[in-house]
């Protein structure tokens, strides 16, 4: 390359500010007042004049883009939310809606108490509420629960329906202007049309064409393809976040860009070139948006998966030129999704995807020329997805508080299978709509082919969420994130030279693999500790140091990966006793991988009925590993190591519940919850001279009934006298406040997941630790929360930030 091309590849950022602006400027009117909003465009108004009149022509554009910015977010939120839909849905007026379904109706399976939930976006035909009838108007969010759910999810995607039920008031920041809930089976007046018919029926066809391959292949293919996360089971959709996969799930201009990459790379290899090769380009593109359907989140995706398109110089000519064009591209893209739809100024999404794009211009093209030793197709596949993970990095850990060590190569190995994986799921889908036998067979081989070559991102997947040391937490503060970009930019700028030399490469790849071997702790944390509570999502899990490398282990969490991970971090190598306060998911769902990983002396659970599936599931469990099951008993102590425990109440006793009715435990409604085991354990202070012992009261779930019986079964209130309470059921807003005063610990630990759909910790709840002068500590804000004494005084250490 002659030093005249150079200057050529340096990218042209001239627009960046002002799409960063014009972004700023969005999701500022979004939900600002009206007088905000007149005061930003009239603000724009006066600097683009003032800037003109001295010449500045740049910056008078800059304040241009801003203040019509301003002025059409104000247009288009006016519209949805000033509308008489909108002024209904705020009434919560019930009413009946004839509506277009847009999209294919999410299903959002049970968990725990909550029953299946079911939502579209549905397009108003005419809405008859409160005596008003209505004709059109903003799009709305429909959604149903329990068998409603079911029925709302078989209508299909164009279907005109009419639906009984009562509308709600949206966010400020919603796309839609409001929700309906509905209270009947829906009602089809009129199927899809012809467009909508045949994207349905090409989407059937793909998931048909799938029908020969093991589950999890005929389950990831079309999500690959359409975005179809229906059949995904959750361990598969939890591999894939834990090793920075996530983007295989879903419409991401990522994908687009390595399926372009793939079907380019055929096309020329057949001898298309010019025109031809562009047709192929373009044809890869509209299948794309038609297979995923055109909705927001397949329009960025489609945009963005262009904009890098057009920067990584696909058709061979003048590749200097179109890559230094590429942030003008990108800059221009985002102020016109800006217009079209100011509500992805909101979305994480589009940020991840803008932010992916960024990467692939500024770093991909840079990783490819040093991978020269690899094939194209290879340097190619390699490159694209790591640009991306590099570049989005700091948003994802913003997003999550985590670090997704694996990801990088996780993302490295996945890109080779990717293009070819989306290519033979297009080309099943499209083969299936052939009549007769030769759509079966086409079809179904297509679809064979594609859940096979998806079979190694299953497999990386897998491995990836089963390393240790996959994913590390890592403080999502101003100071943790500047850390992180700061790193992601060193790596961005060290990669080439890494790639460049494979024995290099491989030694680095040899070293992370054998890091990954080992659970990573934050600097910090968890030094010297009595009592840790675990973040392990919606549960709960608590760690009672018993001595070196030993601990008392009461419940286990929803899910085995993050309680294991936690238990590593301490350094424990046996539990002498893990303790299930009652039979719910969310507080045993993880004891088979802690019985696989950590020696157990015992298992003690609630008096229980024997009935439940899911004691029956604990004593499994234990005889498969021969460890002994005992049920606790209100009164009874026990020691080991350094923590004393006292059982304070366990299971229905008498006087507990009614004296008619059956006494079987419910496991739908608080009987379960209230027939947990809730014990005061005293921690003692470890080979620490300035410390001294912890008492922390564990009550499981146990809801006002259990925490009342528990304040007539004892003579001295003073035995719940503690130091640290773990609020009841993560922190509900049904508690018993003379309980909580019985306690008067001086710390609160809600142990909740981050955004969880029960509302925990509730504002109740809180603001009674408050008023009774506790301090709230929560998993869902802290992570991980190691607790020791030291000098008299309580402290706490969070695994997502400093000493607290």
């Amino acid at each position: 390359m002659g030093a005249a091309d150079r200057p050529a590849e340096r990218p042209d950022l001239r627009m960046v500010a002002t799409a960063a602006i014009g972004w700023a400027v969005t999701f500022f009117c979004l939900t600002a007042t009206s007088p905000s909003i007149v005061l930003v465009a009239g603000g724009g108004a006066v600097l683009a004049m003032a800037a003109a009149a001295r010449g500045r022509w740049q910056l008078s554009a800059v304040a241009v883009v801003g203040c019509c910015l301003a002025v059409t977010t104000s247009l288009r939120v006016g519209l949805v939310h000033d509308s008489p839909t909108a002024d209904l849905a705020a009434q919560r007026a019930a009413g009946t809606l004839t509506c277009v379904v847009t999209s294919d109706v999410r299903l959002r399976p049970a968990q725990g108490v909550r029953p299946e939930v079911a939502t579209v976006v549905v397009r108003v035909v005419s809405l008859d509420a409160r005596g008003r009838q209505l004709r059109g108007g903003p799009h709305l969010t429909a959604r149903a629960s329990g068998e409603l759910a079911e029925a709302l999810s078989h209508q299909p995607a164009g279907a005109t329906v009419v639906l009984q039920g009562r509308l709600g008031a949206a966010e400020p920041d919603d796309p839609t202007a409001g929700s309906f809930t509905v209270r009947a089976p829906p009602v089809l007046v009129r199927g899809p049309g012809w467009a909508d018919r045949t994207v349905n029926r090409m989407r059937a066809a793909l998931v048909h064409a799938t029908r020969h391959s093991p589950p999890d292949q005929a389950a990831l293919l079309p999500s690959l393809v359409v975005g179809d996360t229906s059949r995904l089971p959750v361990d598969v959709v939890e591999q894939f976040k834990a090793t920075g996969l996530t983007h295989l799930t879903a419409v991401s201009g990522s994908n687009l860009v390595l399926l372009l990459g793939f079907g380019t790379m055929v096309a020329t290899r057949l001898g298309a070139r010019g025109t031809v090769l562009r047709m192929v380009q373009v044809g890869a593109v509209l299948g794309f948006v038609v297979l995923c359907r055109v909705e927001p989140s397949v329009v960025r995706a489609a945009a963005m998966g262009l904009v890098a398109l057009a920067a990584l110089g696909r058709s061979g000519v003048g590749r200097a030129k179109e890559r230094s064009r590429g942030m003008r591209h990108l800059a221009v893209a985002v102020l016109a999704l800006m217009v079209v739809d100011p509500w992805l100024s909101r979305s994480w999404g589009f940020a991840l995807s803008a932010g992916a794009t960024a990467g692939l211009i500024a770093c991909a093209p840079a990783f490819q020329r040093a991978m020269e030793w690899a094939p194209a197709w290879l340097a190619e596949a390699v490159a694209v997805p790591l640009a991306a993970q590099l570049a989005t990095q700091p948003l994802v850990t913003a997003l999550s508080g985590t670090l997704s060590v694996s990801g990088l190569v996780a993302n490295a190995l996945a890109g080779p299978f990717v293009g070819p994986a989306t290519v033979l799921g297009m080309l099943a889908a499209f083969t299936s709509l052939l009549p007769g036998r030769p759509g079966e067979l086409v079809g179904g081989g297509f679809g064979w082919l594609g859940g096979w070559t998806v079979e190694p991102l299953l497999r990386i997947a897998r491995l990836g969420a089963a390393l240790p040391g996959g994913s590390l937490t890592w403080p999502a503060s101003p100071a943790g994130l500047t850390v992180i970009s700061v790193l992601s930019l060193a790596l961005c700028w060290l990669a080439p030279m890494l790639l460049r030399r494979r024995w290099l490469l491989l030694a680095l790849g040899l070293v992370l693999l054998l890091a990954l071997g080992r659970a990573p702790a934050s600097p910090g944390w968890p030094g010297r500790w009595q009592v840790t509570f675990c973040s392990v999502g919606q549960g709960d899990a608590a760690v009672l140091r018993a001595g070196r490398g030993q601990a008392v282990v009461v419940d286990v969490g929803p899910d085995p990966k993050p309680v294991v991970t936690c238990l590593r971090q301490l350094g424990l190598v046996a539990l002498p006793v893990v303790v299930i306060t009652h039979f719910h998911a969310d507080h045993l769902a993880g004891l088979g991988q802690v019985l696989d990983t950590f020696r157990v002396g015992r298992i003690v659970i609630s008096r229980e009925d024997p009935s439940s599936a899911s004691a029956r599931e604990v004593h499994l469990l234990a005889a498969s590993h021969g460890v002994p099951v005992v049920s606790a008993h209100a009164g009874e102590q026990w020691r080991v190591g350094s923590v004393t425990w006292e059982t304070i109440r366990t299971g229905p006793v008498a006087g507990d519940v009614p004296a008619t009715g059956s006494q079987r435990v419910d496991p739908e409604n608080s009987s379960e919850n209230d027939a947990s085991v809730m014990g005061v354990a005293t921690v003692g202070a470890v080979g620490d001279p300035r410390g001294g012992p912890v008492r922390v009261l564990l009550a499981g779930d146990s809801e006002p009934d259990a925490q009342r019986a528990a304040l007539r079964a004892l003579t001295d209130d003073s035995v719940l006298r503690v130091d640290v309470m773990a609020m009841p059921h993560h922190g509900s807003s049904r508690q018993e406040k003379r309980f909580w005063q019985a306690a008067g610990a001086q710390v609160a630990v809600s142990s909740s997941g981050v955004d969880n759909d029960y509302g925990h910790p509730a504002v109740k709840a809180v603001d009674l630790a408050h008023s009774l002068g506790m301090r709230v500590a929560q998993t869902n804000e802290l992570g991980s929360i190691a607790i020791r004494r030291e000098d008299g005084s309580l402290v706490l250490v969070s695994n997502r930030g400093p000493q607290r």
